[in-house]
């Protein structure tokens, strides 16, 4: 199995794992949610997202006060040891929207 850490602007925004399509991504922070599950013809397709997603938060929270740019905080440590039990040992993890999706 072929993974990528995507990371924008030094934090780490998700990972993206080989599939027959592409890759597909799963976000290791709140921030980069709404492209849980998508997948992307490449890695670098995956990495521009995550750009483009984090570059609308920034410009949302300018408009609306620091407040609204604010990221979910997290722990490096433990969502990286939660990802990795998650997509690659199985179980665990937070509800994500691709989760929800896939339940319904």
């Amino acid at each position: 199995m072929t993974a990528f850490v995507i990371e924008v602007d030094g934090e780490p925004a998700g990972v993206v794992l080989a599939e027959a399509a592409g890759v597909r991504f799963f976000a290791s922070d709140r921030a980069y949610w709404d492209l849980e599950g998508e997948v992307f013809r490449s890695a670098r397709h995956a990495e521009r997202a995550a750009a483009r997603l984090q570059a609308r938060r920034i410009a949302a929270g300018r408009a609306n006060g620091p407040a609204a740019a604010a990221v979910a905080p997290h722990t490096r440590g433990g969502i990286w040891a939660e990802m990795v039990g998650r997509y690659l040992g199985g179980g665990g993890g937070p509800e994500t929207p691709a989760r929800q999706r896939a339940a319904a």
